[in-house]
């Protein structure tokens, strides 16, 4: 049965599972408040809160076979004035709510994913014929000259090497030609982005592609006291990958620098309440 507020059993039967006495002590004031929470109701006279209230108290009598005017079905009894408890015909009916709403969501939740299956399958099959090659853009822009005869040098140095994880990258000019293979410089401050970096061997870091987007994204730095890798998974927790496979003797890290990213690590971690406990020092 529904109000002309639209309040039903299952609606106060939900709102008294809630409450701080449920099931033995349910306090009608308690159930209006919660219903009144659940809604949002702001009452504009008087009338209003007088007709809401004595709603959900007829309601909740009209439920209770030893009061006055009730009917089945009866899931509530009376305690005394403004209580009530639960009886068992309340708790079946609100294990069978539960139930509902538990398919419900799982309802829910398999019409979502179908909606992302299809709107994937709609992206990929519409997108069959090739389209017009893309017109030119002229700009301008800016962009720091740095000096590549470092990152030359050093590449070379290491072999064209990742020093996080030690793989090299082949290329028809390694495998073929002069073993050169491939791998990327980083610079452990940036040089740009406000962040004035140097550009010189103890600001850089050999790398393969996968490691060096992971430190431009900030999602992998370096420990400034132990030079263990640490890094952000996708797990939500911070790893501890361990040292450098390599690191060329006389190539010293700059500590201002190390200090510096490891510090906008650490907040970035902190910030998302990342537990980074086994990387601060004892």
């Amino acid at each position: 049965m529904r109000t002309r507020w639209n309040i039903s059993l299952d609606e106060i039967l939900g709102a008294a599972s809630r409450c701080r006495g449920f099931p033995e002590s349910v306090r009608i004031n308690d159930v209006k408040s919660l219903i009144r929470q659940d809604r949002s109701l702001m009452f504009e006279t008087a009338n209003q809160r007088r007709s809401f209230n004595n709603t959900v108290q007829g309601i909740m009598e009209r439920s209770a076979p030893n009061r006055a005017y009730s009917h089945y079905p009866y899931y509530f009894h009376g305690v005394k004035h403004g209580v009530y408890r639960l009886l068992e015909e309340g708790h079946a009916r609100l294990n069978s709510l539960h139930a509902e709403n538990v398919e419900e969501e799982r309802q829910l939740e398999q019409q979502e994913r179908n909606r992302r299956e299809a709107e994937r399958r709609s992206f990929l099959q519409s997108r069959t014929e090739p389209p017009n090659l893309p017109d030119p853009v002229e700009f301008n822009g800016r962009r720091f000259v740095r000096d590549r005869s470092f990152t030359t040098r050093l590449k070379k140095i290491y072999g064209n090497s990742c020093q996080v994880c030690g793989s090299a990258i082949a290329t028809f000019e390694s495998v073929f030609d002069d073993n050169r293979g491939y791998a990327e410089v980083h610079h452990i401050r940036p040089l740009g982005s406000g962040h004035q970096g140097p550009d010189y061997p103890p600001n850089m870091l050999v790398l393969c592609p996968n490691h060096h987007a992971y430190f431009d994204l900030g999602t992998m730095a370096l420990n400034p006291e132990s030079l263990e890798v640490y890094c952000l998974e996708l797990d939500g927790e911070l790893h501890n990958k361990g040292g450098l496979t390599w690191v060329e003797p006389g190539h010293q890290f700059d500590s201002e620098c190390l200090q510096y990213v490891w510090g906008l690590f650490r907040r970035k971690l902190v910030d998302h309440g990342v537990d980074i406990s086994d990387a601060e020092p004892d």
